[in-house]
């Protein structure tokens, strides 16, 4: 300890030449004289006693630079947290983590809310795309050999669901659009087997994802089958989370159904509601009771076949 004070002594700064004393900044070290050893005695007097240790012609205390040196250091050192403040700290951010993490989960929610209506919507825009340049029809009542899928007028029927999105590919673009964020049992096509990695896959041509998709495993949206371009109310497609007491792939509701329609959403995509797309691409959020009415008005809108056809997803049959 007392060679650091001899360090510290010869690292005083000079004033005019002369090295000042920080502790005691009255005192020169080039002053040897008495007047210096009474200045340091002075000072010396508030703490331990001065011993005689001639250093540079000044006398240091051991006791004295220990005393020093901790008053020094004593003031580098907060006073630390007791355990009641830091409890109370705890609390305090239980609390805010309590207010905050619902609000992060809704924004959440509403953020994947807000990707199926976008979904949807490409959607919607898409398959009018595809009408226009096809008489105003949907590749579900266009013939194969013109380009659609002839889901409904070529016998026998033809085998792939999935053709009734696939023949819109350039319209639709991506087939990313086909699956709800949330749908535990769908994935993208671009995921599939093949690329060894996800960058590989994200670099496929799109046209390999389209020629992989499958209705059971990448498309999270029903069609309905009796939509009409010239019917802007008519339902074009919609959430698949849905179910009836038909238990059928295929959901048919005409007039003679009345006000027993029993089309339900589950809790796989909206918890009990979901969104539709109409002909005219307007995205609508609806709860079971507003889809059944949506039915209604569609069937008495007049469509051609009388009835709405919501068709479910499905791969080959």
């Amino acid at each position: 300890m007392l060679d650091a004070a001899r360090e510290s002594i010869r690292a005083k700064p000079c004033v005019n030449g002369q090295s000042v004393d920080p502790v005691f900044p009255d005192f020169s070290r080039q002053k040897a004289g008495p007047y210096g050893l009474e200045h340091l005695r002075k000072y010396g007097a508030r703490g331990r006693k001065l011993l005689d240790i001639e250093f540079d012609k000044i006398a240091w205390s051991e006791p004295l630079i220990e005393g020093i040196t901790m008053k020094a250091t004593a003031t580098h050192h907060g006073r630390a947290f007791t355990l009641i403040e830091l409890l109370i700290v705890i609390a305090i951010i239980a609390i805010l983590a309590g207010l905050l993490l619902p609000a992060l989960s809704g924004a959440k929610k509403k953020g994947k809310a807000a990707q199926c209506i976008n979904n949807l919507r490409e959607i919607g825009i898409g398959f009018r795309l595809w009408a226009n340049d096809n008489h105003e029809q949907f590749p579900w009542t266009v013939a194969v050999a013109d380009g659609g899928s002839g889901w409904l007028v070529n016998v026998p029927q033809p085998d792939d669901w999935t053709d009734n999105y696939r023949a819109a590919s350039n319209e639709l673009v991506t087939p990313k659009i086909l699956v709800y964020p949330t749908d535990k049992h769908r994935t993208t096509p671009l995921a599939l087997a093949g690329p060894s990695s996800k960058k590989a896959a994200a670099a496929a041509p799109a046209q390999t994802a389209w020629s992989l998709l499958d209705g059971n495993k990448h498309i999270s949206y029903f069609l309905g089958l009796d939509a009409q371009e010239s019917k802007p109310q008519s339902i074009l497609a919609g959430d698949s989370g849905i179910s009836s007491g038909y238990a059928l792939q295929d959901l048919t509701f005409s007039g003679a159904n009345g006000t027993s329609i029993d089309v339900t959403f589950d809790a796989t995509m909206h918890e009990g509601s979901g969104h539709i797309v109409l002909s005219d691409a307007s995205v609508h959020h609806v709860s079971t009771a507003q889809f059944r009415e949506y039915i209604i008005t569609s069937i008495t809108s007049g469509n051609a076949s009388n009835a709405v056809i919501i068709s479910l997803p499905r791969g080959v049959q």
